[in-house]
């Protein structure tokens, strides 16, 4: 923190993902009569062209006056056929980064003059998620931590620039998904929403990682190739500070750096080992919080990777979906979902079940140990895999819940417009005891870890400034030498206060599957899956 002040904004932050940031909103449509003649004619119509074939079928039956699931279906469409449009100008030349952060405002700019007569006249205010009012929400609620991420990338933030600054004025860290660890070849028009992979048309030949058969390493899901992080390391340079020249972002993520997925390249003189690797994973991390000042995380928090980065995501909760087809199928009762609907893709926002092994194996409080946190919790923060919020697997929540409350690492939520009334009261409340606590013990070291009853349910963390915490993972209360803890609660002693008592509930109307936008979105984002 001394080397990057503003990464003192993470001390009690609740982490967030938000969701749904495409360009416009039905509510920023003024005249839908005129708004759908404008689509069908004039300069607005060479928008049709980047149209789905659902969305030009809806667009071709609808009437005047479409009705409000009408409404969303089209402008999800259109929000799609925008990213596309926008999208076609840099594709083909993604090394050319001021092409990149250029193209949006341009094709916004384009459909004001457009619409002029149709849409909300102010550009700054159109938007779903990503509008300034819903970050004055946040505020409102007296939620004054937040690390808050864009879960499609920095697209939104190029469409929204006006509503970025808006979060960092209210003192939020917010920051796109980003990542360099897979370069797509060129010519690949198969992954065009996967825009980070873009990284121009010779970068998977001269960034890719080169096997002892002399071959490139196959990149995610097989696509492209996984880069040497030195030689991308020019490109994640150039990528980040011409984004950061239109979009005041504040924190960044980088995706897997600290994963601890490393390589032997065998490129011709510009050989690697699997150390050096590592290394210069951890190098690019720093360069991106101490040259740029941006706080920023990483996947897992692997050991070996972890240097250079201020939080990670995947030590509290890892993702194993990989290991278990049921986890995928979606006639199983364990389904995790699928990219639809776009303001609340339901592999993130769909409450279901998790199955054994994992349910044993990850989620027992009588199976788990703090081990990583008794090494690094004054050093990285850590929290769950984006897969796995604290509301996505409900026959574990409680238990979820207080595990990290014990361990006194953030609680992790996806957040869109359209799931904000029924997430924001469960965020409040545990913000309200999770927030002072770690503005306390983040720098604190986990000291002692005890078991306080024969089966293991009542556990206790002990940190560096004295501080207890006891979690009662029993159905019973649990009585104390100096306080009696409720079934599944959590008890704060900190020397010279009052005791604070947390109670995990599970409230009805705080699982969100049901969404207001029923188009089901042809993006995969493969990046995040």
């Amino acid at each position: 923190i001394k080397k990057t002040p503003e990464g003192k904004k993470f001390l009690g932050a609740t982490q967030i993902y938000l969701w749904e940031n495409g360009l416009l909103s039905p509510a920023n449509v003024k005249n839908w009569s005129l708004f759908l003649s404008q689509l069908q004619t004039g300069p607005a119509a060479g928008l049709r062209k980047f149209l789905d074939s659902e969305t030009q079928n809806l667009l071709n039956h609808l009437g005047t006056n479409p009705d409000s699931s009408e409404q969303c279906s089209l402008i999800t469409g259109i929000n799609q056929a925008l990213d596309e449009c926008a999208r076609s100008q840099w594709l083909n030349e993604a090394d050319n980064m001021d092409k990149i952060v250029n193209s949006y405002g341009l094709v916004r700019k384009e459909v004001a003059k457009d619409f002029a007569s149709s849409l909300d006249p102010n550009p700054s205010e159109w938007g779903i998620t990503l509008t300034s009012n819903l970050f004055k929400k946040l505020a409102n609620a007296g939620l004054k931590r937040l690390w808050l991420g864009l879960g499609d990338g920095w697209e939104g933030g190029l469409w929204h620039p006006e509503a970025i600054a808006a979060a960092v004025n209210h003192g939020f860290l917010i920051a796109p998904y980003d990542s360099y660890e897979t370069a797509l070849n060129a010519g690949d028009n198969t992954n065009n929403s996967w825009t980070t992979a873009h990284l121009g048309p010779k970068a998977a030949e001269s960034t890719g990682v080169i096997q002892s058969n002399g071959k490139l390493q196959s990149g995610f899901q097989n696509s492209g190739s996984y880069t040497n992080p030195r030689l991308v390391r020019p490109l994640l340079e150039a990528r980040i500070k011409a984004i950061r020249k239109q979009v005041c972002f504040n924190s960044w993520y980088l995706d897997s750096y600290a994963a601890g997925m490393v390589f032997d390249d065998y490129r011709p003189g510009k050989e690697m080992t699997m150390a050096q690797f590592a290394a210069e994973n951890e190098k690019s991390s720093r360069w991106v919080a101490e040259a740029l000042q941006l706080p920023n995380g990483s996947e897992g928090g692997n050991a070996i990777t972890a240097g250079g980065i201020f939080f990670a995501q995947g030590m509290q909760t890892p993702y194993f979906a990989w290991q278990d087809p049921e986890l995928k199928k979606k006639s199983s009762p364990y389904y995790l979902g699928n990219w639809s609907p776009v303001d609340a893709p339901s592999i993130y926002f769909r409450a279901t079940l998790i199955n054994e092994p994992f349910r044993t194996l990850y989620f027992d409080p009588t199976q788990r140990l703090p081990l990583y946190q008794a090494v690094f919790h004054g050093s990285v923060i850590t929290t769950h895999h984006w897969a796995f919020d604290n509301l996505k697997l409900s026959n574990v929540r409680m238990e979820n819940e207080l595990t990290q409350l014990l361990y006194n690492v953030p609680p992790l939520y996806h957040l869109s417009a359209s799931t904000l009334n029924a997430r924001l009261p469960v965020i409040i409340r545990q913000d309200a005891f999770f927030r002072p606590l770690h503005e306390k013990l983040a720098f604190e070291t986990l000291t002692e870890f005890r078991w306080l009853t024969p089966d293991h349910l009542v556990q206790e963390t002990i940190f560096s400034d004295g501080t207890r915490l006891i979690a009662n993972f029993s159905e019973k209360p649990y009585q104390g030498s100096r306080i009696s803890v409720p079934s599944f609660a959590i008890a704060a002693l900190c020397l010279g206060r009052a005791p604070l008592i947390y109670q995990s509930k599970i409230e009805k109307g705080n699982e969100p599957n049901n969404s207001s936008y029923s188009k089901q979105t042809k993006n995969s984002h493969p990046q995040r899956t």
